[in-house]
């Protein structure tokens, strides 16, 4: 049964998975698995835009969470105003720029969707032209042979 808690846990097992999927892809020669591949990777693209854009909502909201927010400077929301500013500054150029990553992310799985759905048209002849044509003798042709 999966859990739903361990969010980093599942960022690791994403992170290894698409690893994975990319070794795998870089050694395969089997032009019909393309089409499911896309598939899956239009579900996973948009399994990503919508982690960036909740990622985003965690430092763009007015949650206690954010109200700790600190610099590499040492300054604590709440310690004092400038501390304040810096803090809340920071989270929200983090939320921009994974609001953006999202946005980013979106037209990328619009591009691999539109592959995906060209793909679905598109078939391979896995056996040579060659294969078709049989002498009487059951023996492929021998190239160059003149009439």
């Amino acid at each position: 049964m999966p859990t739903y808690t361990d969010a980093v846990g599942h960022a690791d097992d994403a992170a290894d998975a698409l690893r994975n999927l990319a070794t795998a892809v870089g050694r395969f020669d089997a032009p019909d698995d393309v089409y499911p591949i896309l598939g899956e990777l239009c579900r996973g693209l948009a399994s990503i835009e919508q982690t960036l854009h909740q990622l985003g909502s965690l430092h763009d909201s007015d949650k206690p969470s954010t109200d700790k927010a600190v610099t590499d400077r040492g300054g604590r929301l709440g310690q004092h105003l400038q501390a304040d500013r810096t803090g809340r500054a920071a989270s929200y150029r983090v939320a921009w720029e994974l609001h953006r990553a999202a946005e980013m992310t979106h037209q990328i799985t619009a591009v691999v969707e539109r592959a995906h759905e060209l793909q679905a048209g598109v078939t391979y002849d896995v056996h040579p032209i060659l294969s078709a044509y049989r002498t009487p003798a059951g023996e492929p042709p021998t190239p160059n042979l003149s009439l």
